[in-house]
């Protein structure tokens, strides 16, 4: 069937064109390991999030505004109605 060929897909945030970015065969193994271990840290992250949440029911938690600023639900204050 070929050679196979690990890609790694690119949905850019700014609107820009969709893709696949080929991986060089030399580089393949790390990026594997280095994909496993960013889903390790990202599942511990959630995991000390739940944590969190469960110990503080009645704080809302969100993300640091300075790193989403382009999120609306940032553009507008909350207020009570």
């Amino acid at each position: 069937m070929g050679n196979k060929q690990l890609g790694i897909r690119w949905i850019p945030a700014k609107n820009g064109k969709e893709g696949l970015k080929w991986v060089p065969s030399c580089m393949q193994d790390i990026v594997v390991e280095a994909v496993r271990a960013f889903n390790k840290y990202k599942l511990l992250g959630k995991k000390k999030q739940l944590n969190l949440q469960k110990k503080n029911p009645n704080i809302l938690m969100l993300f640091d505004k300075d790193l989403v600023t382009s999120h609306s639900l940032y553009k507008k204050p909350l207020t009570k109605k």
